[in-house]
């Protein structure tokens, strides 16, 4: 895995973690069992695989928006 130092915020193994966690939460009837069981998930996945960086995907994507169809 990559290890850029960018320090973006939604780069963060934690904030993915715990945004997995927030869904898994609001899927299930216990938040807190949710919270805790998402973000050792995300954290688990950001060690072990190669997680994209959600934060230069959607500029990527959005500067792809602006150009339009060539």
């Amino acid at each position: 895995m990559a290890d850029d130092k960018g320090g973006s915020l939604l780069g963060s193994p934690f904030l993915k973690g715990f945004l997995a966690g927030y869904v898994v939460a609001k899927l299930r009837s216990s938040a807190i069992l949710g919270v805790v069981l998402g973000t050792m998930t995300g954290i688990y996945a950001a060690q072990t695989y190669q997680v994209p960086n959600i934060e230069q995907t959607v500029k990527d994507y959005i500067n792809t928006l602006k150009k339009g169809p060539k």
